[in-house]
């Protein structure tokens, strides 16, 4: 099974057989690359897939968010 999410523009997500693997934007390039993986279940569906994946984006998006306020205060 092979899945896709490509629900925000900064990051992509592939699930393929045991792993998902997200691709980031870089502007530099105007190209999507590897940025990271996560392990996962096999036959895992696509509901179950998505989830993982806009959890992972709200994190990463609640941690940029945070370094940048902590820069400006710093």
């Amino acid at each position: 099974m092979k899945y896709k999410n490509n629900n925000h523009d900064d990051y992509r997500f592939e699930y393929k057989n045991d792993h998902i693997l997200v691709l980031k934007y870089y502007t530099q390039t105007k190209k999507y690359a590897p940025y990271t993986s996560m392990l996962s279940e096999r036959n895992m569906s696509e509901e179950t897939f998505n989830k993982i994946c806009e959890d992972w984006y709200t994190r990463k998006i609640a941690e940029e968010k945070a370094r940048a306020a902590h820069k400006r205060a710093s």
